[in-house]
């Protein structure tokens, strides 16, 4: 992209009182033009130059300097679109990972496992400065979110222009199908991997500006490795710094500078394939199966036109992406959008390297060619590059191994950008035509006010466990996972009938859906105590008719619960409980003992089994178990007065 009469005449009359930056931005052009044009005209250019050899205004901070305004602005709409997130409770995952981890705040948990270290460093020194505190890792990920947001301003200005930087950048800011991951705690990976991934991609950049600036070059370094320390969601964007590099670096020899970045990737990769593998037993286990290969031919274009409708009209966003069965026609239309999809890759290619017979001989420098149907060479490179992206960063998702959902709106996180970047270049080339200019700002307006509305609601449904559930029912009806958490809605709420129905339509829509089982089994335990409880207060309660059958019932599911997944043990020690309240202490006893098999470090299963194997006048047995708690909670009297009937 040149210059025209007019914007050297700008540069000539502006450089001795102007930044390069400054110039670039009010010409909306990229900077390194402005530069090189100055050098061809031999101008003495000690005010672009520093003594280092490094243009002065192209640093980072300056660079912040200069775009501050704009920067502050796409501040304001990350705030203003996620303030009302901030105060929402722990939901799903997040009550264990958080609330009811006994690990949290604890140095062991950083370095338990390195998969994840760094941001498990980050969660320990926030609950050590906050406790444990929804609203506290919330603002974490607002302000990851942010750094994402900024880091993509001024990458996409560096790469073309500022138009199209801040058009993809808004779009980031507020699109509502990044609230799963922006807004629930359990989704913070995915918003750290970005915002890390974003700051590193920036620093790399800039690296390679106009010289090569060594700092900059080490910072990207030690962030991206940040990155890979955080999910391994970041392991396939190794692949991006030599992309970048190849398409859009000056010097193909600058390429040996990504190396240790895939290096980093590749060892991050052999370390997450042993995650892979325990994530493929445990949903084994989660389904009383092996994890079944699936079709990619099918799996892949499902997903990727899925993630498009919901970027390009987000109205059924949920967590449990559950809809998912098509007709013949529904999917061989979803099959020629994602063959069209992939057409425009490579036609990008094809055209940015100036023709097909580059495009083959990919290690030489590419032909400048005319532009084609209003689009120049380097629109071309950035369309390829950035449609590319989205699919590099959903790739590890696309596996036809199991070990992911078909589709989720965190995985697209990192990768939404891809196409946001795609949709702000077509709003900057339609804003060139001063004809439709007004039109198409008025147009991106209202779209950034209705994006930003729609997070805004989308943040209320992440309220609280009941708002969630309640949402998810209305636009996931046959997930299995949902109708599990509506019975948990419905009893604590006290409606003991109607969380039962709920976990059968569970196991009605998964057969073998051991958590459902354990769940509904706990429902008719529940009843069976409000039916004792149903007794006038003078008599003694009594297990009565009605009550015995809802025993029954606890028992026959708890049981299946087992059945499908043995590794349950709150079932048996539920089971030990049951047995224990009707008489059966042999049966208790067995029961609690298989718990404790799997779970030895519980201490409330532990004091259980102990006060039953009093019960069965197994008294060294018992003291034994209690000595355990005991060294673990000296001072508990509760401990020692058990303790005191053992001898």
């Amino acid at each position: 992209m040149g210059l025209n009469k007019s914007q050297k005449k700008f540069i000539r009359k502006r450089i001795k009182s102007s930044s390069v930056l400054e110039i670039s931005k009010e010409l909306k052009i990229n900077e390194k033009i402005v530069v090189n044009y100055v050098r061809s005209q031999n101008w003495n250019t000690a005010y672009v130059t520093s003594k280092k050899g490094v243009p002065d205004d192209l640093s980072f901070l300056n660079s912040i300097r200069i775009y501050k305004k704009e920067l502050l602005f796409l501040v304001v709409l990350v705030v203003g679109a996620y303030l009302n997130s901030i105060s929402n409770s722990f939901v799903s995952d997040d009550i264990s990972g958080y609330l009811n981890n006994p690990n949290i705040g604890k140095f062991s948990m950083v370095t338990a496992n390195l998969m994840g270290s760094f941001r498990s460093f980050l969660i320990f020194v926030v609950t050590n400065m906050f406790g444990v505190n929804s609203s506290a890792y919330r603002i974490l990920s607002v302000l990851f979110h942010i750094i994402g947001v900024v880091s993509v301003f001024l990458i996409i200005k560096h790469i073309y222009n500022y138009k199209t930087g801040a058009v993809t950048s808004m779009l980031f800011a507020v699109h509502p199908i990044l609230v799963e991951s922006v807004s629930w705690n359990s989704g913070a990976p995915y918003v750290m991997t970005g915002g890390l991934f974003f700051l590193s991609f920036l620093f790399f950049q800039m690296a390679f500006s106009i010289k090569f600036i060594k700092k900059y070059y080490w910072f990207s370094m030690f962030i991206f490795l940040s990155c890979l320390l955080v999910s391994q969601m970041a392991v396939p964007m190794l692949l991006i710094f030599p992309m970048y590099i190849f398409f859009c670096a000056t010097k193909k020899t600058e390429l040996k500078f990504s190396i240790p970045f895939i290096a980093g990737g590749i060892m991050m990769f052999v370390i997450a394939s042993n995650y892979f593998q325990q994530r493929i037993d445990a949903l084994a286990v989660l389904n009383n199966a092996s994890t079944s290969v699936t079709n990619p031919f099918i799996q892949i274009p499902i997903a990727i036109t899925e993630y498009f409708k919901l970027i390009f009209w987000p109205v059924g966003l949920t967590l449990y992406h559950s809809e998912m069965s098509f007709s013949q026609l529904e999917y061989l239309i979803r099959l020629l959008i994602f063959i069209l999809f992939i057409g425009v890759i490579v036609f990008s290619y094809v055209r940015g390297r100036g023709g097909f017979n580059k495009a083959l001989r990919f290690w030489e420098d590419p032909l400048v060619s005319a532009p084609k149907c209003g689009f120049s060479q380097n629109d071309f490179k950035f369309i390829f590059f950035w449609l590319s992206f989205f699919l590099i960063a959903l790739s590890p998702t696309l596996t036809p191994f199991g070990i992911s959902w078909i589709v989720a709106e965190r995985y697209v996180y990192l990768g939404s950008v891809g196409i946001f970047a795609v949709v702000g270049l077509i709003f900057s080339k339609l804003a060139e035509r001063k004809s439709l200019r007004h039109y198409v700002y008025a147009v991106f307006a209202l779209i950034i006010v209705a994006l930003s509305i729609r997070t805004i609601v989308r943040n209320r449904d992440w309220k609280n466990e009941d708002t969630l559930w309640l949402a998810t029912a209305k636009t996931s009806p046959s997930s299995p996972q949902n109708h599990n958490n509506l019975g948990d809605v419905y009893g604590r709420h006290g409606d003991s009938q109607k969380a039962a129905e709920e976990f059968q339509t569970a196991i009605d829509l998964k057969p073998g859906y051991a958590d459902a089982y354990h769940n509904l089994a706990n429902t008719y335990q529940q009843m069976a105590s409000q039916e004792m409880q149903k007794q006038t207060a003078d008599s003694l309660p009594e297990i009565t008719p009605k009550a015995q059958e809802y025993l029954n019932l606890a028992i026959q599911n708890y049981l299946e619960a087992v059945k499908y997944n043995p590794d349950l043990w709150q079932s048996y020690q539920n089971l030990g409980v049951v047995y224990f309240n009707i008489g059966d202490l042999e049966k208790a006893r067995e029961m609690l003992m298989k718990a404790y098999e799997i779970n030895s470090q519980n201490p409330n299963l532990i004091y259980a089994l102990a006060m039953v194997n009093i019960q069965s006048n197994k008294k060294e047995e018992a003291r034994n178990l209690l000595e355990i708690l005991l060294q673990a909670d000296p001072g508990n009297a509760q401990i020692s007065e058990a303790l005191k009937l053992t001898y």
